[in-house]
């Protein structure tokens, strides 16, 4: 298995530069967890349908391209022994911490 440390890294950096840049945009965003989203694709594509202002056929195919997200993906690693030992070593990072992923396992 890859080491998971170089996209852990690169993961936070791609953070910090989306947060950099966010700040520094007065318009309305929409964010949320991948996890969240695996959750209730229906309920987060339907508000970003309405939130980019597409009309309600986008809205209505939100179903549809909800029903094929596979939503076993969320946490998938929590099955995988070494990627459990990584999550042990990052868990407490302050980006970790912040998105609320300190307390998975």
């Amino acid at each position: 298995m890859p080491d998971p440390r170089g996209g852990f890294s690169l993961w936070e950096e791609y953070l910090a530069q989306a947060e950099a840049v966010l700040a520094t945009i007065a318009n309305e965003r929409r964010s949320f967890r991948y996890e969240d989203f695996l959750a209730d694709p229906t309920t987060h594509l339907k508000d970003l349908a309405n939130f980019c202002g597409l009309d309600r056929d986008a809205a209505l195919k939100a179903d549809a391209a909800a029903a094929r997200v596979d939503r076993t993906r969320s946490c998938a690693f929590l099955s995988q022994p070494e990627l459990m030992s990584f999550y042990r070593q990052v868990k407490n990072s302050p980006w970790m911490k912040r998105l609320g992923y300190a307390d998975l396992a």
